[in-house]
């Protein structure tokens, strides 16, 4: 590993470690449980995924220090846990809001659905990234055409 492949996974590192360590002290108090690490997964889903854009942006300064083939193959290895980590957050927190007001799942879903500001748009996201992570696990895409492939992710 080069100089700057070195310091790319450390500050990575560093970032990611900042992004735990404030969801900690971020997420709410008085229930300190399952909500709270619904909120962990949330932020550290969403750094991860950060992380997976910026890999995969093709910026010059990235990719002459570490090489675009390197950057993607970084980009393949944290996306599984980016979407992981982004789902545990979608339906721990749905089931703990829906636990709280004794709703069923789905009837939770609905709601946030249609009285939360910005959950459809969260909704349609998280439907999106799991259905793009999906087809872009190698053994799915490996059974698509690839003309199907670069269309639906847009590559």
């Amino acid at each position: 590993m080069n100089k700057r492949s070195e310091i790319a996974v450390s500050l990575f590192g560093l970032g990611l470690g900042l992004v735990f360590g404030s969801s900690i002290f971020i997420a709410p108090k008085p229930a300190f449980g399952m909500n709270s690490l619904g909120h962990i997964f949330a932020m550290t889903g969403t750094y991860l995924t950060l992380i997976m854009i910026l890999l995969s942006a093709r910026i010059p300064f990235f990719e002459r220090g570490v090489g675009h083939d390197k950057m993607i193959l970084w980009h393949r290895k944290i996306a599984p846990f980016a979407l992981v980590f982004i789902f545990l957050h979608v339906n721990i927190n749905t089931l703990v809001y829906a636990r709280g007001v004794r709703k069923t799942f789905m009837d939770q879903i609905q709601f946030f659905y249609t009285d939360y500001p910005w959950m459809p748009q969260a909704i349609i996201s998280s439907v999106m990234m799991l259905v793009l992570g999906t087809i872009s696990y190698k053994r799915i895409k490996n059974k698509m055409r690839y003309e199907v492939w670069r269309i639906v992710t847009g590559k």
